[in-house]
């Protein structure tokens, strides 16, 4: 009866995040300008976004001229330097870049009236085109939520919290932002597991 119970929670739980959505994002269309790519950011609260080219150099949209940014270097490779920074207009906005293929490399978000920023690094491979005349979308950043993961292995049931972006990205806690209380922390995500209306379990998860 207690597996059933917990079944029936975390599928409803679980059903609940799916139902809300990927937040909307803007469909490829033709650019104003014919001999430049165009890009617009999906996401919300954008701090920061490091783009690579295929030949390695880095490109850092900034929300403002003193954002920091990051770059995400795998293991053995090569040290990178951003070759350019651009001012990332307001919500919907394009930003114009030379034609050719990209990968996102990191991306830095704060929410509003929370004064913890949060990272995502892509380690993967994947690439995006951009192409002349053209505007392409790319979805990253805010609104964040969470994504909780069940695995079970005999007697025992792990549970694991992902925060998420609007593309799927990953992030974790970064520094706090320039101007808030230094003690400031995340609140790890509580869990609690509930039989019968009665809690016969609960525990936090740990960031990391």
């Amino acid at each position: 009866m207690r597996q059933s119970c917990l079944r029936v929670v975390l599928a409803g739980a679980l059903a609940a995040w799916a139902a809300a959505g990927p937040v909307g994002c803007w469909a490829d269309g033709a650019s104003a300008d014919p001999s430049t790519a165009q890009l617009v950011v999906c996401g919300e609260h954008v701090l920061s976004l490091t783009l690579e080219d295929d030949a390695g150099q880095v490109v850092a949209l900034v929300a403002s001229e003193d954002a920091q940014t990051a770059i995400y270097r795998p293991a053995g490779a090569q040290s990178r330097s951003i070759v350019r920074k651009i001012l990332l207009p307001p919500q919907g906005g394009t930003v114009s870049l030379a034609p050719g293929q990209y990968r996102w490399n990191s991306v830095i978000v704060a929410e509003p009236n929370n004064p913890l920023r949060f990272t995502a690094t892509n380690r993967s491979d994947g690439k995006f085109t951009l192409s002349a005349g053209r505007t392409t979308a790319l979805a990253l950043g805010c609104p964040l939520r969470h994504r909780l993961g069940i695995s079970r292995c005999g007697p025992v049931l792990s549970c694991t919290c992902r925060l998420l972006g609007v593309g799927g990205e990953s992030y974790l806690p970064a520094a706090p932002l320039p101007g808030s209380e230094p003690s400031a922390q995340p609140k790890a995500p509580d869990l609690s597991v509930r039989q019968a209306g009665q809690e016969v379990h609960h525990g936090s998860f740990r960031y990391g």
